[in-house]
C-alpha cells in the first residue's frame, strides 16, 4: 500500500465530553474526507474511553467548531469535529426550576 504524502492529508480533531471527562482524538485523514468519515475513524478509540457512547448517524448531533453540520460536510485542515450529547433537560425549563427553588425575598419599605 502506498503511503500518503503530507500534502494529501489533513489534521482534524474529534471531540467528545461527558460531565466529568473530555477526550480529543487527533486524526490524519485524506483531503476531501467528510465529517462522517472522521467520526467513523475516531469511533474505535472513543469506544475504549466511553463504552456507552452512541454514534447514531441516522439522527446526527455533530458539528464543526460549535456549528451543527451535515455528515457529508467536507473537512478542512485543523477542523474540530464535535459530538453533541442530547440534552437531559431543556435549558429554559432548567432556568424555571432554578427560579422556583429560590426563596421569595420580600422588599422592605
Amino acid at each position: 500500500m502506498e503511503m500518503e504524502t503530507d500534502q494529501n492529508l489533513i489534521f482534524v480533531e474529534v471531540c467528545y465530553a461527558t460531565s466529568d471527562h473530555q477526550h480529543i482524538e487527533a486524526l490524519h485523514l485524506k483531503k476531501g474526507s467528510t465529517l462522517q468519515e472522521a467520526l467513523l475513524a475516531a469511533e474505535p478509540a472513543l469506544r475504549t474511553i466511553f463504552p456507552d457512547i452512541v454514534l447514531d448517524l441516522q439522527t446526527p448531533h455533530f458539528g464543526i467548531f460549535s456549528q451543527s453540520k451535515p455528515l457529508e460536510t467536507p473537512l478542512k485542515n485543523h477542523d474540530r469535529v464535535e459530538i453533541y450529547r442530547p440534552l437531559k433537560i431543556d435549558p429554559m425549563m432548567k432556568k424555571q426550576l432554578r427560579q422556583a427553588e429560590r426563596p421569595i425575598r420580600k422588599i422592605a419599605r
